[in-house]
């Protein structure tokens, strides 16, 4: 299914959670969410854009799905296939104001936690004063852009670990980690390997 089509699965006149099994994950979407948060538990809602508007999700894992809808005896599960479900109740309503005063909560709670994180990640260009450092070689001089902190030697430390580094059997947290170091090395912000 597309997102499109996962988000217009909702039914005001007969209000159901619907979950989709995405990856690992046991995802709700917009107004499914939204009754989830008020009905099963309260989770974290992500808040994304995309190109036909904003919508609201969350998810956790999917084998815990059975344990989340299990604490309620009065959840009744229709299973459309392997990856689409849909639980409902017959008390479980809709309310459209309250699910707009939802959505505002949960814009302004994602829109303080991008402050929070902002504010904690120094921006690149103030980590460490730039300098223009030329190649070296003859004919071939083609300007980079390198700390003024930079030595060779530093820089081929940098260099081994990053061909140490095995990205086959990395996963894909390992490998932002490890850029993540690389990147802070390369501005002098860490003076050591990370030891990944």
């Amino acid at each position: 299914m597309t997102i499109q089509e996962k988000l217009s699965s909702f039914d005001a006149a007969q209000p159901r959670m619907h979950v989709f099994h995405e990856g690992m994950f046991a995802k709700l979407y917009n107004e499914s969410a939204f009754l989830f948060t008020e009905h099963v538990r309260r989770y974290k809602v992500n808040v994304t854009d995309c190109k036909r508007g904003r919508y609201y999700s969350l998810g956790f894992p999917f084998f815990a799905l059975g344990e989340v809808f299990g604490e309620n005896s009065e959840w009744i599960q229709t299973e459309i296939s392997e990856d689409y479900r849909i639980y409902g109740a017959p008390a479980l309503g809709f309310d459209a104001q309250e699910y707009d005063a939802w959505c505002r909560e949960a814009e302004r709670a994602a829109a303080e936690a991008d402050a929070r994180k902002a504010a904690r990640t120094p921006k690149a260009a103030n980590a460490a004063p730039q300098a223009e450092v030329r190649s070296g070689k003859e004919g071939g001089d083609t300007p980079a852009i390198l700390p003024q902190t930079c030595t060779p030697d530093s820089m081929r430390a940098i260099l081994a670990d990053v061909l140490r580094f095995r990205l086959e059997s990395a996963s894909p947290l390992e490998c932002m980690l490890f850029l993540q170091s690389v990147q802070k090395r390369c501005y002098g912000a860490l003076p050591e390997s990370s030891g990944i």
